[in-house]
């Protein structure tokens, strides 16, 4: 007589944002689930290159019936950088300063300080 005991039921792995769709498809294999066949949702990372992962639906953690499905969530790379508009550039339909913040911030602590 053979006597099989179960650890329960499987659970999401958590996967490190920046894994490979194969490394993470091994995870989900290995914890006897499956990886959802519809087209991964995209969400930018700030370090995750495009293309990996960098979460799962249902979230890490969730327990799951044998063999469930979980759908990865592949990055769109770094979120768009964002350029500093002052409310007289936005009214005139500038869009770009030409610097950075810190540009800025010192052009105008010059111009209050008299060019200093």
């Amino acid at each position: 007589m053979t006597l099989i005991v179960s650890t329960g039921r499987p659970r999401v792995p958590t996967i490190a944002p920046g894994t490979s769709v194969a490394e993470a498809t091994q995870l989900l294999r290995a914890a006897e689930l499956t990886v959802a066949q519809d087209d991964p949702s995209r969400r930018s990372h700030p370090t995750a290159p495009a293309g990996t992962v960098v979460g799962t639906s249902p979230p890490a953690g969730t327990e799951m019936n044998l063999g469930g499905p979980v759908a990865l969530v592949v990055s769109s790379g770094p979120p768009p950088r964002r350029s500093y508009r002052d409310s007289s550039d936005q009214r005139s339909g500038h869009r770009d300063l030409g610097g950075s913040i810190a540009d800025e911030i010192q052009r105008r602590l010059a111009d209050a300080l008299g060019g200093f």
